[in-house]
């Protein structure tokens, strides 16, 4: 239990959520990640709290886990590719990082959208992708997938 002694004047205006943030992209940075088992125990997840560093948005925050280890074969592809697409976006080079920390404070763009109202869950942002400052929409993990479509069309 929690002793809010330490607070003088309790009589404060309840705060409301705030609006969403529209869908586009967002100058960011991982401020903050953890491994930890998923909700059912079989699996492990990232989680990142993703910092908006452009105005108007700056100081606003997104949240996004990644399924690195999980039984479905299919999430735990997606998740890694979604932490290779970070990575690129972070450092240039597609791939997972030894530790998330390796991508703390490292600018990135993050396409944003809104996951609607679902039951008792309240509409919510969600990323939708990573992108690279300097590449705009093409990340270093795409570019080097064209690259190599491209030489694959070489003839020799």
């Amino acid at each position: 239990m929690g002793n809010l002694d330490c607070i003088e004047n309790k009589d404060v205006e309840p705060m409301q959520g705030y609006e969403l943030l529209p869908k586009g992209e967002y100058r960011a940075e991982i401020a903050n990640s953890e491994v930890v088992p998923t909700v059912r125990g079989d699996g492990l997840i990232c989680k990142m709290k993703i910092l908006i560093t452009q105005e108007p948005y700056q100081g606003r925050w997104v949240f996004h886990n990644f399924n690195v280890k999980n039984p479905s074969e299919k999430a735990q592809q997606i998740g890694r590719g979604q932490l290779s697409a970070l990575n690129a976006a972070c450092t240039g080079k597609p791939g997972i990082p030894n530790d998330s920390t390796d991508l703390h404070e490292l600018p990135f763009l993050a396409r944003i959208d809104i996951e609607p109202a679902n039951g008792e869950y309240a509409a919510k942002n969600k990323v939708i992708g990573f992108y690279p400052l300097n590449k705009g929409r093409v990340s270093a993990l795409q570019a080097t997938a064209q690259t190599k479509v491209e030489d694959d069309n070489i003839p020799f």
